[in-house]
């Protein structure tokens, strides 16, 4: 989803892309959790991707930067400390895991870049995005990827600048990954008590 929070950046608003499956239950457990923050969501009668979604959500941000974060990854990486501005993009990676071992950019004197053969970070699903990158294109479909259609050119410029960070990240896009983030923080929740 796509989110601008003041509990997580002190930055405002939140705005979360609603899915179509399941749709009501996330509404439903997002108002739950976040009772006090002013939250919309966006109806989309079909799935628009990423990069569609942010296209539907540009009047929600006023053209300030705003926080991107996959919805399907458990982390600790700390919010805050994103840069609040930025021209184009910042991203995140986070040391390649063993299901994307070739990684998908490098960095280097803070700028994101991306290697033919092998590349020493993920994408943590994490980033700040200017939505001036969005307004200085044209898109031929409302469902689109932002890597290949939006951040590819900007990276291959130099507009994208980037960050490492090593705190708890996990993909739980299949079960085995989901099972093992329900279980590290089942652990940590014990030793807290």
């Amino acid at each position: 989803g796509i989110r601008d929070s003041s509990t997580s950046r002190g930055l405002g608003d939140v705005y979360k892309r609603q899915v179509s499956y399941l749709g009501s239950q996330i509404v439903d457990h997002v108002r739950a959790t976040f009772p006090n923050e002013k939250i919309t969501f966006s109806k989309e009668k079909v799935p628009l991707g990423t990069g569609g979604a942010i296209l539907n959500a540009l009047p929600f941000f006023e053209d300030q930067p705003f926080l991107l974060m996959n919805s399907d990854i458990v982390h600790k990486i700390n919010l805050a400390d994103l840069p609040k501005n930025v021209p184009a993009a910042h991203l995140v990676g986070v040391p390649n895991p063993d299901h994307n071992s070739n990684g998908d950019f490098s960095i280097k004197k803070d700028r994101v870049l991306v290697k033919s053969d092998s590349n020493n970070l993920t994408w943590s699903g994490i980033s700040i995005i200017n939505p001036i990158i969005f307004k200085q294109s044209t898109f031929e479909n409302a469902y689109f990827n932002i890597w290949d259609t939006v951040l590819v050119k900007l990276i291959e410029s130099g507009q994208v600048t980037g960050e490492e960070s090593t705190a708890l990240w996990i993909d739980v896009g299949t079960q085995e990954r989901l099972s093992l983030a329900n279980q590290m923080l089942k652990e940590e929740n014990e030793h807290h008590e």
